[in-house]
């Protein structure tokens, strides 16, 4: 009869709700895996990331919609804290992107230069020490986490790492991971510097105190090295470079950060991409007047 009609449709119709939920958990899932991967290379603000997490929106209130088709409307509250959730989650992604006058490079006795975010921590803590040292720290320069993305991003760098990385295993493959390492070294040391960058090379190093060295150190300064992550040993330090040769110095740093060593110990103490930028500190070679390491005092040993 028509109650049993009406049966019939409220079962078909539960479910193909419960068919469409499934289905869409899936889709949820697959967005949130590559939004996972994506972020460890771009920020929030880039349409990349933006148009999916717009659209996990939209699935998740979708999903509520189809549970509640399943369940008898026993979850209509999911309603309002999705409806939170989005609004909180769009106001965010209208957040301005951090400012785009970064300077490609500043001097160590730069205020900026104390900025660890934008030279690094090695590159601040030299900075640091400058004042406090009067006469004992060498002038230099710093090229920015600005300059290494600006460069990465025009090179296009940045977009081959982001594709080439997603989903490596770098615990069980090892013949992989060493290969992407390399072809991303081989991009940048091929890649030609942006004219920007090569220009603030040029005139940072003219503007070092005095007559120009003639020998230089350039070394990393990743955001993240002198703390928690100590990137010991990680990363390249060129040494004895002459100053023609600055731009191909800044290139093999900035290659040593996709070195096959640097990209797993980065991934294995849990470091983003975009969390750990690069920045490069020149610094003129000095003639050492004395040298030494620092020695532990031996620990007292156990008495039983």
């Amino acid at each position: 009869g028509s109650s049993g009609a009406a049966a019939d449709h409220a079962f078909r119709l539960r479910y193909e709700a419960l068919r469409a939920l499934l289905d869409r958990n899936g889709t949820v899932l697959q967005l949130m895996a590559d939004l996972a991967a994506d972020l460890d290379h771009l920020p929030h603000q880039h349409p990349r990331i933006r148009r999916p997490v717009l659209r996990l929106l939209d699935e998740t209130l979708l999903m509520a919609q189809e549970l509640n088709l399943v369940a008898g409307d026993r979850y209509v509250r999911l309603y309002a804290v999705l409806g939170r959730l989005r609004a909180e989650t769009r106001a965010v992604l209208r957040e301005a992107p951090a400012a785009g006058d970064r300077p490609l490079s500043v001097t160590l006795d730069d205020a900026a230069a104390l900025q660890p975010e934008l030279v690094g921590d090695k590159a601040a803590f030299v900075a640091l020490l400058r004042p406090l040292l009067p006469g004992h720290v060498p002038a230099g320069f710093v090229l920015t986490t600005a300059a290494y993305e600006l460069f990465l991003r025009e090179t296009g760098v940045a977009e081959k790492a982001r594709l080439l990385l997603q989903d490596v295993e770098f615990s069980s493959d090892r013949a992989r991971p060493a290969a992407l390492g390399r072809t991303l070294v081989d991009a940048i040391m091929r890649a030609p510097l942006p004219g920007p960058i090569g220009e603030a090379i040029e005139r940072a190093a003219a503007g070092v105190g005095g007559a120009p060295p003639s020998l230089w150190a350039v070394r990393s300064s990743a955001l993240g090295e002198g703390g928690r992550l100590s990137f010991a040993g990680q990363f390249e330090s060129q040494l004895h470079v002459p100053a023609a040769e600055l731009a191909s110095a800044y290139r093999a740093v900035v290659a040593s950060r996709f070195h096959e060593r640097a990209l797993r110990y980065r991934i294995h103490c849990g470091a983003r991409e975009i969390d750990t930028p690069m920045a490069v500190l020149f610094m003129p070679m000095v003639e050492a007047r004395f040298a030494g390491v620092v020695e532990p005092e031996e620990a007292p040993q156990a008495v039983d």
